[in-house]
């Protein structure tokens, strides 16, 4: 009841001395009991009377940490209780040390956790960097050969022909010329404007665009490729459809996908670009009398 009360209080109890035999209760019983309460005070019995089944079951059930048999020295005594409290300090003090060492272990994992995870980050945005940077330059190398394509096309039938052209023809040659020219010029500085947009240099303008001009712009520019490859080019937009987007963004889709018309598409083919609202939107088509795309391919179309 005393131990109990002492710790009930708040008190640590380092360290407890029986005897074995007591009224009421033994020894042993009264060791297991506090050690049940208390399983780091340690305990000493110090009796004459103590059978070994005694110190057994004190050792077993109590963690008994001494035995002394009667009569005792009081020497042997207090250098045991000596012993035995720095014994109870190291304890406490190593459980301190423990106990902080798992909190430093607990904090360096969570700092391992959160810094892998933005080396994670990091690796993941990289990943991105280059998949959008491989992708510029795929745009770039096709937006910059077709235009190509159409140009030398024109100076290649200019040179073949040009000697049989009236003034009349070689005038409007030329000119066909300057706009492919001029149109190339115009795709560089797009390409440009679309490089700085990537790298947040640049904010997209949205307005309102009639979208039958949009497509003369980018089919008068394969023109001539059209009718080297006598491809029927059919530009089938109505001219009342008026679309809210990025004006350079729309001829770039454009320009992609009639430059794989042309290029997928036999001689003496058909493409036709068409149009619809719906639902509050325009949707562009581009259907040409080409190859096509396998099935297999279909799924992919749409990735870096």
């Amino acid at each position: 009841e005393l131990f109990e009360e002492v710790l009930t209080d708040g008190y640590e109890v380092p360290l407890v001395i029986v005897d074995q035999i007591m009224p009421d209760m033994k020894g042993d019983e009264v060791l297991r009991r506090m050690y049940e309460r208390s399983p780091k005070t340690l305990t000493i019995m110090l009796t004459g009377q103590a059978g070994m089944q005694d110190i057994i079951n004190a050792v077993n059930d109590a963690n008994l940490y001494h035995y002394i048999a009667k009569p005792w020295e009081e020497l042997n005594l207090a250098m045991t209780v000596k012993e035995a409290l720095k014994r109870y300090l190291q304890d406490k003090e190593l459980e301190l040390q423990n106990s902080l060492l798992k909190e430093t272990n607990k904090t360096l994992e969570m700092k391992v956790r959160e810094r892998t995870a933005q080396l994670e980050a990091q690796k993941q945005e990289l990943k991105q960097l280059n998949a959008s940077k491989d992708k510029f330059f795929s745009i770039l190398a096709h937006d910059l050969r077709a235009p190509f394509t159409g140009l030398l096309g024109i100076i290649q039938f200019m040179r073949q022909q040009g000697a049989h052209f009236t003034p009349e023809k070689l005038h409007e040659n030329l000119e066909t010329l300057e706009e492919a020219a001029d149109s190339l010029y115009a795709l560089l500085e797009n390409l440009l404007t679309w490089s700085r947009l990537q790298r947040g240099a640049i904010e997209r303008h949205p307005e309102q665009i009639p979208l039958d001009e949009m497509v003369d712009l980018s089919v008068n520019l394969f023109t001539t490729n059209a009718e080297q490859k006598d491809i029927e080019l059919q530009n089938n937009i109505p001219d009342n459809l008026v679309i809210y987007a990025d004006k350079q963004m729309v001829l770039t889709v454009i320009r992609n996908l009639v430059s794989n018309a042309l290029k997928f598409t036999e001689h003496g083919g058909k493409i036709r670009l068409r149009a619809q609202q719906q639902n509050g939107q325009v949707i562009l088509a581009v259907a040409d009398t080409g190859i096509g795309i396998p099935e297999s391919k279909l799924d992919t179309v749409f990735d870096l």
